[in-house]
Protein backbone atom coordinates (compact mmCIF):
# COMPACT_ATOMS: atom_id res chain seq x y z
CA UNK A 1 0.00 0.00 0.00
CA UNK A 2 1.48 3.35 -1.05
CA UNK A 3 0.36 6.94 -0.66
CA UNK A 4 -0.35 8.25 -4.15
CA UNK A 5 -1.87 11.64 -3.39
CA UNK A 6 -2.01 14.20 -0.58
CA UNK A 7 -4.56 17.00 -0.31
CA UNK A 8 -4.16 19.96 2.03
CA UNK A 9 -6.87 22.63 2.35
CA UNK A 10 -5.94 25.68 0.25
CA UNK A 11 -3.21 23.87 -1.71
CA UNK A 12 -3.21 22.04 -5.04
CA UNK A 13 -3.17 18.23 -4.70
CA UNK A 14 0.25 16.62 -5.00
CA UNK A 15 1.16 13.06 -5.91
CA UNK A 16 3.99 11.12 -4.34
CA UNK A 17 4.40 8.59 -7.16
CA UNK A 18 3.10 7.59 -10.57
CA UNK A 19 1.95 9.85 -13.40
CA UNK A 20 0.56 12.44 -10.96
CA UNK A 21 3.91 12.93 -9.27
CA UNK A 22 4.92 16.56 -9.06
CA UNK A 23 6.77 18.93 -6.78
CA UNK A 24 4.86 20.75 -4.08
CA UNK A 25 5.85 23.88 -2.20
CA UNK A 26 3.99 23.29 1.05
CA UNK A 27 6.80 24.14 3.44
CA UNK A 28 5.76 23.36 7.03
CA UNK A 29 2.05 23.25 6.11
CA UNK A 30 2.28 19.48 5.64
CA UNK A 31 3.70 18.81 9.10
CA UNK A 32 0.43 18.59 11.10
CA UNK A 33 -1.10 16.06 8.67
CA UNK A 34 2.03 13.92 8.50
CA UNK A 35 2.31 14.04 12.29
CA UNK A 36 -1.19 12.58 12.66
CA UNK A 37 -0.49 10.00 9.92
CA UNK A 38 2.71 8.87 11.66
CA UNK A 39 1.69 9.01 15.33
CA UNK A 40 -2.00 8.03 15.18
CA UNK A 41 -0.65 4.80 13.78
CA UNK A 42 0.18 1.38 15.22
CA UNK A 43 2.68 0.42 12.50
CA UNK A 44 6.35 0.52 13.43
CA UNK A 45 9.76 0.51 11.79
CA UNK A 46 11.95 -2.21 13.28
CA UNK A 47 15.49 -2.94 12.12
CA UNK A 48 14.86 -1.16 8.85
CA UNK A 49 11.61 -3.04 8.16
CA UNK A 50 8.04 -1.74 8.41
CA UNK A 51 5.77 -3.83 10.60
CA UNK A 52 1.99 -3.47 10.77
CA UNK A 53 -1.24 -3.24 8.79
CA UNK A 54 -0.87 -2.31 5.11
CA UNK A 55 -2.57 1.09 5.18
CA UNK A 56 -0.71 2.21 8.30
CA UNK A 57 2.60 1.00 6.88
CA UNK A 58 1.88 3.00 3.72
CA UNK A 59 1.33 6.15 5.78
CA UNK A 60 4.52 5.57 7.76
CA UNK A 61 6.51 4.96 4.58
CA UNK A 62 5.18 8.19 3.06
CA UNK A 63 6.19 10.12 6.20
CA UNK A 64 9.72 8.75 5.89
CA UNK A 65 9.91 9.63 2.20
CA UNK A 66 8.83 13.19 3.01
CA UNK A 67 11.65 13.57 5.52
CA UNK A 68 9.51 13.32 8.65
CA UNK A 69 11.50 12.64 11.85
CA UNK A 70 10.07 9.20 12.64
CA UNK A 71 12.51 8.62 15.51
CA UNK A 72 12.17 12.00 17.21
CA UNK A 73 8.41 12.57 16.86
CA UNK A 74 7.25 9.78 19.23
CA UNK A 75 9.57 11.22 21.89
CA UNK A 76 8.50 14.80 21.26
CA UNK A 77 4.78 13.89 21.27
CA UNK A 78 4.46 10.73 23.41
CA UNK A 79 1.18 8.84 23.26
CA UNK A 80 -0.59 8.77 26.60
CA UNK A 81 -4.08 7.48 25.69
CA UNK A 82 -5.84 6.01 22.69
CA UNK A 83 -9.27 5.34 21.29
CA UNK A 84 -8.71 2.24 19.13
CA UNK A 85 -10.16 1.86 15.67
CA UNK A 86 -13.71 0.50 15.53
CA UNK A 87 -15.51 -0.44 12.33
CA UNK A 88 -18.64 1.36 13.56
CA UNK A 89 -16.75 4.65 13.98
CA UNK A 90 -14.41 4.10 11.00
CA UNK A 91 -11.61 5.94 12.74
CA UNK A 92 -9.12 5.88 15.61
CA UNK A 93 -7.63 8.54 17.85
CA UNK A 94 -4.66 8.95 20.15
CA UNK A 95 -3.99 11.54 22.85
CA UNK A 96 -0.40 12.73 22.87
CA UNK A 97 1.41 14.91 25.37
CA UNK A 98 2.72 18.13 23.85
CA UNK A 99 5.67 19.55 25.77
CA UNK A 100 7.43 22.69 24.54
CA UNK A 101 9.38 20.93 21.78
CA UNK A 102 6.24 19.11 20.67
CA UNK A 103 4.61 22.39 19.68
CA UNK A 104 6.87 22.58 16.64
CA UNK A 105 4.54 20.00 15.08
CA UNK A 106 1.36 21.99 15.76
CA UNK A 107 2.38 25.66 15.83
CA UNK A 108 -1.27 26.72 16.06
CA UNK A 109 -1.81 24.91 19.39
CA UNK A 110 -0.48 25.92 22.80
CA UNK A 111 -2.13 23.18 24.86
CA UNK A 112 -0.35 20.48 26.91
CA UNK A 113 -2.10 17.69 24.97
CA UNK A 114 -3.38 17.10 21.47
CA UNK A 115 -5.75 14.45 20.15
CA UNK A 116 -4.82 12.98 16.77
CA UNK A 117 -7.55 11.37 14.64
CA UNK A 118 -7.50 9.50 11.35
CA UNK A 119 -10.19 7.56 9.51
CA UNK A 120 -12.66 7.45 6.66
CA UNK A 121 -13.28 11.01 5.38
CA UNK A 122 -17.07 10.78 5.67
CA UNK A 123 -16.68 9.69 9.31
CA UNK A 124 -13.98 12.17 10.36
CA UNK A 125 -15.54 15.20 8.65
CA UNK A 126 -18.80 14.82 10.58
CA UNK A 127 -16.85 15.57 13.76
CA UNK A 128 -14.83 18.49 12.37
CA UNK A 129 -15.92 22.01 13.29
CA UNK A 130 -12.83 23.81 11.96
CA UNK A 131 -10.28 23.49 9.17
CA UNK A 132 -6.59 24.40 8.97
CA UNK A 133 -5.91 26.64 5.95
CA UNK A 134 -2.93 28.77 4.83
CA UNK A 135 -4.72 31.66 6.58
CA UNK A 136 -4.96 29.79 9.86
CA UNK A 137 -7.79 27.91 11.58
CA UNK A 138 -11.23 28.70 10.17
CA UNK A 139 -14.73 27.42 10.79
CA UNK A 140 -15.79 24.51 8.62
CA UNK A 141 -19.36 25.07 7.50
CA UNK A 142 -21.69 22.49 5.99
CA UNK A 143 -20.81 23.66 2.48
CA UNK A 144 -17.11 23.12 3.06
CA UNK A 145 -17.80 19.72 4.56
CA UNK A 146 -19.86 18.66 1.52
CA UNK A 147 -17.08 19.85 -0.80
CA UNK A 148 -14.46 17.81 1.05
CA UNK A 149 -16.64 14.69 0.99
CA UNK A 150 -16.98 15.18 -2.78
CA UNK A 151 -13.17 15.37 -3.05
CA UNK A 152 -12.91 12.07 -1.19
CA UNK A 153 -15.51 10.49 -3.47
CA UNK A 154 -13.52 11.64 -6.51
CA UNK A 155 -10.36 10.09 -5.12
CA UNK A 156 -12.17 6.86 -4.27
CA UNK A 157 -13.51 6.73 -7.82
CA UNK A 158 -9.89 6.56 -8.98
CA UNK A 159 -9.32 3.40 -6.90
CA UNK A 160 -7.64 5.32 -4.06
CA UNK A 161 -8.25 4.34 -0.46
CA UNK A 162 -8.95 7.67 1.19
CA UNK A 163 -7.92 8.65 4.70
CA UNK A 164 -8.72 11.92 6.48
CA UNK A 165 -6.72 13.47 9.33
CA UNK A 166 -7.73 15.84 12.11
CA UNK A 167 -6.63 17.01 15.54
CA UNK A 168 -7.97 18.69 18.66
CA UNK A 169 -5.87 20.58 21.23
CA UNK A 170 -6.68 19.53 24.82
CA UNK A 171 -6.05 21.41 28.05
CA UNK A 172 -6.37 18.19 30.03
CA UNK A 173 -7.18 14.50 29.62
CA UNK A 174 -10.84 13.98 30.60
CA UNK A 175 -11.79 11.07 32.80
CA UNK A 176 -14.44 10.08 30.28
CA UNK A 177 -12.66 8.88 27.16
CA UNK A 178 -15.79 7.82 25.32
CA UNK A 179 -15.32 8.41 21.56
CA UNK A 180 -18.59 10.35 21.19
CA UNK A 181 -17.37 12.77 23.86
CA UNK A 182 -13.78 13.08 22.66
CA UNK A 183 -14.01 12.94 18.87
CA UNK A 184 -15.81 16.23 18.31
CA UNK A 185 -14.80 19.80 17.62
CA UNK A 186 -11.93 18.50 15.49
CA UNK A 187 -9.71 20.58 13.21
CA UNK A 188 -9.57 19.09 9.71
CA UNK A 189 -6.00 18.87 8.36
CA UNK A 190 -6.30 17.10 5.00
CA UNK A 191 -6.50 13.69 3.39
CA UNK A 192 -4.44 11.11 1.56
CA UNK A 193 -5.19 8.60 -1.17
CA UNK A 194 -3.45 5.22 -1.03
CA UNK A 195 -3.32 2.45 -3.61
CA UNK A 196 -2.27 -1.18 -3.65
CA UNK A 197 -2.30 -2.13 -7.36
CA UNK A 198 -3.36 -5.72 -8.21
CA UNK A 199 -0.49 -8.04 -9.00
CA UNK A 200 -0.25 -9.26 -12.62
CA UNK A 201 -1.17 -12.85 -11.64
CA UNK A 202 -4.57 -11.66 -10.40
CA UNK A 203 -5.71 -10.94 -13.95
CA UNK A 204 -4.70 -14.43 -15.08
CA UNK A 205 -6.50 -16.05 -12.16
CA UNK A 206 -9.70 -14.13 -12.89
CA UNK A 207 -9.54 -15.04 -16.58
CA UNK A 208 -9.33 -18.72 -15.62
CA UNK A 209 -12.42 -18.26 -13.43
CA UNK A 210 -14.34 -16.70 -16.31
CA UNK A 211 -13.37 -19.52 -18.69
CA UNK A 212 -14.52 -22.04 -16.09
CA UNK A 213 -17.85 -20.17 -15.77
CA UNK A 214 -17.13 -19.33 -12.14
CA UNK A 215 -18.92 -16.22 -10.95
CA UNK A 216 -16.56 -13.99 -9.01
CA UNK A 217 -17.81 -11.72 -6.22
CA UNK A 218 -15.46 -9.22 -4.56
CA UNK A 219 -16.03 -8.59 -0.87
CA UNK A 220 -13.98 -5.75 0.57
CA UNK A 221 -13.87 -3.28 3.41
CA UNK A 222 -13.04 -0.45 1.01
CA UNK A 223 -15.31 2.50 0.27
CA UNK A 224 -17.93 1.54 -2.34
CA UNK A 225 -16.45 3.91 -4.95
CA UNK A 226 -12.94 2.53 -4.37
CA UNK A 227 -14.19 -1.04 -4.61
CA UNK A 228 -16.04 -0.25 -7.83
CA UNK A 229 -12.94 1.32 -9.42
CA UNK A 230 -10.80 -1.68 -8.47
CA UNK A 231 -13.44 -4.08 -9.79
CA UNK A 232 -13.43 -2.20 -13.08
CA UNK A 233 -9.64 -2.48 -13.27
CA UNK A 234 -9.95 -6.24 -12.77
CA UNK A 235 -12.82 -6.53 -15.28
CA UNK A 236 -14.96 -8.05 -12.54
CA UNK A 237 -17.41 -5.23 -13.02
CA UNK A 238 -19.45 -4.66 -16.14
CA UNK A 239 -22.11 -1.96 -16.66
CA UNK A 240 -24.89 -4.44 -15.90
CA UNK A 241 -23.21 -6.48 -13.18
CA UNK A 242 -22.69 -3.94 -10.43
CA UNK A 243 -24.47 -4.66 -7.16
CA UNK A 244 -23.33 -2.89 -4.01
CA UNK A 245 -24.45 -4.67 -0.87
CA UNK A 246 -23.24 -3.95 2.63
CA UNK A 247 -22.58 -6.89 4.92
CA UNK A 248 -25.77 -6.33 6.96
CA UNK A 249 -27.73 -6.36 3.69
CA UNK A 250 -26.14 -9.63 2.60
CA UNK A 251 -27.08 -11.28 5.86
CA UNK A 252 -30.62 -9.93 5.80
CA UNK A 253 -31.60 -11.17 2.35
CA UNK A 254 -32.46 -14.59 3.70
CA UNK A 255 -34.39 -15.58 6.80
CA UNK A 256 -31.97 -18.41 7.41
CA UNK A 257 -28.53 -17.83 8.83
CA UNK A 258 -25.75 -17.86 6.26
CA UNK A 259 -23.50 -20.69 7.36
CA UNK A 260 -19.86 -20.29 6.41
CA UNK A 261 -17.76 -23.37 5.78
CA UNK A 262 -14.05 -22.62 5.53
CA UNK A 263 -12.16 -24.86 3.12
CA UNK A 264 -8.89 -22.91 3.26
CA UNK A 265 -7.71 -19.72 4.89
CA UNK A 266 -8.88 -17.62 1.97
CA UNK A 267 -11.71 -19.42 0.16
CA UNK A 268 -15.14 -20.28 1.49
CA UNK A 269 -18.56 -21.27 0.22
CA UNK A 270 -22.02 -20.47 1.48
CA UNK A 271 -24.24 -23.41 2.45
CA UNK A 272 -27.26 -21.12 2.24
CA UNK A 273 -26.67 -18.31 -0.19
CA UNK A 274 -28.07 -14.83 -0.79
CA UNK A 275 -30.21 -14.55 -3.94
CA UNK A 276 -27.69 -12.34 -5.75
CA UNK A 277 -25.45 -15.43 -6.06
CA UNK A 278 -26.79 -17.61 -8.84
CA UNK A 279 -25.42 -20.93 -7.62
CA UNK A 280 -23.38 -21.53 -4.46
CA UNK A 281 -21.56 -24.42 -6.11
CA UNK A 282 -20.44 -22.24 -9.02
CA UNK A 283 -19.53 -19.15 -7.08
CA UNK A 284 -16.07 -18.09 -6.00
CA UNK A 285 -16.07 -15.40 -3.35
CA UNK A 286 -12.95 -13.28 -3.11
CA UNK A 287 -12.65 -11.88 0.38
CA UNK A 288 -10.81 -8.67 1.23
CA UNK A 289 -8.08 -10.79 2.83
CA UNK A 290 -7.82 -12.99 -0.26
CA UNK A 291 -7.77 -9.98 -2.57
CA UNK A 292 -4.95 -8.36 -0.64
CA UNK A 293 -3.04 -11.61 -0.61
CA UNK A 294 -3.37 -11.90 -4.39
CA UNK A 295 -2.12 -8.38 -4.77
Amino acid sequence: MEVQEIRLPGFSPAGLSGPEERDCDWGDALRPLITVAALCNDARMQEGEFMGEGTEVGLLRAALELGYPLEDAPRDLPRVEELPFESERKMMSTINAMPENGRDYFDFAASPYVMLTKGAPEAVLIHCSHILTPRGIEELGSGGRVSLVAEAENMAGRALRTMAFACRPLDEIPENLEPHEMERGLIYLGMTGLMDPPRPEVFEALEKCRKAHIQVVMITGDHAATARAIAEQLSILTPVSYTHLTLPTIYSVSTSVVAVSFKTKTNFRLSTHPPFLSDPLQTSITTHHHYRKLR
